[in-house]
């Protein structure tokens, strides 16, 4: 039988050691997942006994992340009631004062964007409006590290396609990705084809000399020649 959650009672799982979260209904409990979020784990505790499902949908995840997150799942929450909205999604409604009445812009919706930049132990950056992890991977960067870290938290598409990775590089990107940009700032620049391993970068000219049929002739005509003047010299 499906256990049944309130939303004051997750509300009051909110912190690194008893992390709670409602999305699209369930509730699932994140303890032992926060540290091994690909996204980092400031993003999991802003939500932390919250409704994170507007987040979670905007990030982009995939299947395999859908299905992982089955697992950590306890519960659903009770009909009807809703949970704490995340604090990047908050709106306030325009009030009025009954003395002296005051009308508040809505706020727009922010961006989730800032979650993911925001540890300073992580080195995460976009490439064509994908949001890559290469924390684990500075080491082993063929160009060093300095490069990622120089493009930690910004749009490095330009400079990637710039530098001409190959077919192969660009498929070992996937294994560091771990979200894409929200559909309202993307800008949806399409990836250059990358060369593939083996391949030459530039067109080369086949330059052609003369046979080697050639070159032995030549040598046995002078072979020839000097055979010719030492029999004259003895004579």
């Amino acid at each position: 039988m499906t256990t049944v959650y309130s939303a004051a009672e997750v509300a009051s799982h909110d912190n690194e050691k008893d992390l709670w979260m409602i999305i699209h209904g369930g509730v699932y409990d994140l303890t032992k997942f926060l540290q091994e979020h690909p996204g980092g784990e400031e993003v999991l505790l802003n939500l932390a006994g919250q409704d994170g499902t507007v987040c979670f949908d905007e990030m982009g995840h995939t299947a395999e992340a859908v299905s992982l997150r089955e697992t950590y799942k306890i519960g659903v929450i009770a009909d009807g009631d809703v949970g704490a909205p995340s604090p990047s999604y908050s709106k306030k409604e325009p009030t009025v004062d009954d003395d002296n009445w005051e009308y508040e812009e809505t706020k727009e919706e922010t961006s989730t964007l800032p979650y993911l930049f925001t540890d300073r132990k992580l080195t995460r950056i976009i490439i064509h409006d994908k949001v890559y992890d290469v924390t684990p991977f500075l080491n082993e960067h063929p160009g060093g590290e300095e490069i990622l870290l120089d493009h930690k938290g910004v749009d490095a598409s330009e400079d990637f396609d710039d530098v001409g990775h190959s077919a192969d590089a660009q498929e070992l990107m996937k294994k560091y990705m771990i979200g894409e940009i929200v559909a309202s700032e993307r800008t949806n620049s399409a990836p250059k084809k990358g060369w593939t391993t083996g391949q030459n970068k530039t067109n080369q000219q086949k330059v052609e000399g003369p046979p080697i049929l050639f070159y032995m002739i030549v040598s046995g005509f002078l072979s020839f020649l000097i055979a010719a003047w030492y029999f004259k010299l003895g004579a």
